[in-house]
């Protein structure tokens, strides 16, 4: 869907360049194994558990953003990661212990992996709008992760489970333009500003919809955990704006 929309845009697209293509290919590939983890992810855990675990991308962007891109963070930047990675760890934990324990653990290491994945696509992302700029680097993916889960539908023989997706139509017209205005603008941000400091506020943005959605949507309980977690973040991320 999101390939048929940005489609008809390719006419006004920049030709991507030589080097667009080495890590748009790796952008593809660590989407579409994250995109498989985060499903996963939520399938296994709760909602207000999980889906804040992804405020730790910013510690991989950073690391990965160094390491690719050559982008340094000051000691005050790196405090504040450190302080909203630490409040994504306390929000795993609600102070409970029982059999459920295995598959929230389960949940939190799928989690993980897509935090770490996540991250480490930052500035591979970077890297591939500079060479091609936004309006085919965001047609490439959708069209490349669209062909992969085809693949794998057909190749699992579970093709005709894309007919469910009548019965769910609406919302899925509602998450496809809600993801391309996410990518879109995220894309556009990766342009002007430190990868790891879009990751952070975009993290931090998602932390405080996880623990409100969990709450009206799911009736998770605020735990003291949750709470203290989103202390932390709110503690750390004026610190990495602060440049």
């Amino acid at each position: 869907m999101q390939a048929l929309i940005f489609a008809p845009l390719l006419y006004w697209a920049e030709a991507p360049k030589p080097s667009y293509w080495l890590p748009a290919t790796a952008v593809l590939a660590a989407n579409l194994v994250a995109n498989w983890l985060f499903v996963k992810a939520l399938a296994l855990g709760h909602f207000s558990r999980t889906v804040p675990l992804l405020s730790l991308t910013p510690a991989f962007a950073a690391f990965f953003g160094f390491l690719l891109l050559g982008e340094k963070m000051s000691p005050l930047q790196g405090f504040g990661i450190a302080l909203v990675s630490a409040g994504a760890f306390v929000l795993g934990r609600d102070g409970k212990r029982g059999r459920a324990d295995k598959v929230e653990f389960r949940a939190f290491l799928l989690m993980l992996g897509v935090a770490f994945l996540w991250g480490l696509n930052a500035p591979f992302d970077k890297q591939a709008v500079n060479a091609s700029g936004l309006i085919f680097h965001v047609f490439f993916q959708g069209f490349g992760l669209s062909l992969a889960f085809l693949g794998i539908l057909f190749a699992t023989k579970r093709i005709h489970e894309i007919a469910k997706g009548r019965l769910f139509l609406g919302f899925l017209l509602l998450a496809t333009f809600a993801g391309i205005g996410a990518l879109g603008f995220q894309l556009a941000a990766y342009q002007r500003m430190d990868v790891a400091l879009v990751e952070t506020i975009k993290r931090v943005t998602g932390l405080i919809l996880a623990l409100s959605l969990g709450k009206l949507l799911f009736a998770e309980e605020l735990t003291r955990w949750k709470v203290a977690a989103a202390l932390l973040m709110a503690a750390g991320l004026p610190l990495v704006l602060f440049n």
